[in-house]
């Protein structure tokens, strides 16, 4: 199954498919209300901004199974991109695909929709950016 193949759950409920997304650099992340706000997204912000006028997006997915819980998290997180959940936990799609067993986790998949790299941090996100988006 490729990462296209995949609908998710916006926060009002509604389904959205992965493939909105095609033609774009996506970095997924995997996190869950429990992982709180970490140094990590400061970096994965400062990247968005430089990167997002040449087709960065930036995707998160949840592994919450408390909707109540995910929407405060939220909202009280502040995090600007996208917020998804299955609300599944360690059971949704994509996790039970790619076997993830831990977060948080991420996946950078290049324009064509392959995962070209998964858990990176920090400067190593800002290589692979690099190597795909500056021309």
């Amino acid at each position: 199954m490729g990462i296209y193949d995949y609908t998710v759950k916006a926060q009002d409920g509604s389904d959205v498919s992965l493939a909105d997304y095609k033609g774009k650099v996506i970095l997924i992340m995997n996190t869950a209300t429990g992982c709180g706000f970490t140094p990590q997204y400061e970096i994965i912000e400062q990247l968005y901004e430089r990167y997002k006028d040449k087709g960065f997006e930036i995707i998160g997915i949840s592994l919450d199974q408390d909707r109540g819980r995910w929407i405060q998290a939220i909202s009280s997180t502040g995090l600007f991109w996208p917020q998804y959940s299955e609300l599944k936990g360690f059971d949704c799609e994509a996790v039970l695909t790619y076997h993830v067993n831990s977060i948080p986790w991420n996946f950078l998949c290049d324009k064509e929709g392959n995962i070209i790299a998964t858990s990176l941090r920090g400067n190593a996100v800002a290589e692979k950016l690099h190597e795909l988006l500056d021309e």
